[in-house]
C-alpha cells in the first residue's frame, strides 16, 4: 500500500471511530494555495474538513506526488496530539521527516 493510501485510511479510522463529520475534497495544484507559496511541490491536495472532534486537531490538507505523501497541514492542533506524534514520528501509520509550526496552532508535517 502507498504512503497516500495508508495515511488517507488512518485518516478514515480515526474519523469513523471518534464519529467526526467531515467532507472531503480533492483538488490539483495550484499557485495560489499556501503550500505551494511555502515552496511544497505537489499534483494533488485532499482536504478533509472536521467539526467539532476529538482527533486532536482539525482541518486537515494531504499534500501529494503521485502516490507519495510529500506534506500534510494540520489546524488546531493540540499538544496532547503533538507530543504523541513526535514521540513516534508518525503521523496516522506514515513516517514523516520533520515538523514546523507555521502559525498559532498549525503544523506543517514533512514526508
Amino acid at each position: 500500500m502507498n504512503n497516500v493510501d495508508l495515511l488517507f485510511e488512518g485518516f478514515k479510522e480515526a474519523i469513523k471511530r471518534g464519529r467526526v463529520p467531515c467532507q472531503v475534497m480533492t483538488e490539483p495544484y495550484s499557485l495560489n494555495n499556501s503550500a505551494a507559496r511555502m515552496g511544497i511541490n505537489y499534483e494533488k491536495q485532499i482536504g478533509i474538513y472536521l467539526t467539532n472532534n476529538q482527533l486532536g486537531h482539525g482541518d486537515a490538507y494531504i499534500y501529494a506526488n503521485g502516490q507519495e505523501v510529500v506534506a500534510v497541514i494540520l489546524h488546531d492542533v493540540t499538544n496532547t496530539f503533538l507530543t504523541v506524534q513526535s514521540m513516534f514520528k508518525k503521523l496516522y501509520g506514515v513516517s514523516y521527516k520533520s515538523i514546523r509550526q507555521l502559525s498559532g496552532s498549525s503544523y506543517l508535517f514533512v514526508f
